[in-house]
């Protein structure tokens, strides 16, 4: 989010600088050279201001459920902004109504849960224990979205593996490797 600020800033200092060279050099310009100088100025004013405005509605605050809720306690996010969170889906909590395009469940880091309320169709990979993206606002009970997706479990699963394998006994892992052979 930082270097889309610098970027304008940049390109803010480059039409200064335009702007400034025009002046300058106003007085020894043909009535052409006049006119393509003040076009190219309008230009970058308005390509300027069409970054600004899409810079602004695409930053968006990225926060895991405890994150979000210190946020909202130091008063850096105020309720019913728009917002990404993060955060493993947990078990036991999925539940759908209205025809399974309404579903509820719960998201949680390390230190916090989340609600969320998620209005749409699931994505395929959608089960406990994944981590989840949900793009909304939160209203101080619950974490509405239209706009839920999953990362990819592979991942996941490779590291859950791995982690197997490092608590199997040796003699079983030189076992395992002979049936693969």
């Amino acid at each position: 989010m930082n270097g889309v600020y610098v970027g304008l800033i940049f390109a803010a200092l480059f039409v200064t600088g335009i702007i400034i060279y025009i002046a300058l050099n106003w007085k020894k310009w043909t009535g052409k050279q006049r006119k393509y100088s003040v076009a190219g100025v309008f230009g970058s004013i308005a390509i300027v201001t069409v970054l600004i405005l899409v810079s602004s509605s695409m930053s968006m605050t990225f926060a895991k459920p405890s994150e979000l809720y210190a946020l909202i306690k130091k008063g850096e996010i105020k309720l019913g902004e728009q917002l990404k969170v993060e955060g493993e889906i947990v078990a036991g909590t999925i539940k759908t109504y209205n025809l399974g395009n309404t579903t509820e469940f719960e998201i949680k880091d390390k230190k916090a849960k989340l609600k969320i309320l998620y209005n749409g169709v699931l994505p395929d990979n959608f089960k406990p224990d994944i981590q989840a993206v949900a793009v909304g606002s939160y209203d101080g009970k619950v974490f509405k979205t239209t706009d839920v997706k999953t990362k990819c479990p592979s991942k996941y699963e490779a590291a859950q593996k791995s982690k197997k394998d490092k608590k199997k006994p040796a003699s079983a892992k030189a076992t395992a490797g002979k049936e693969k052979k």
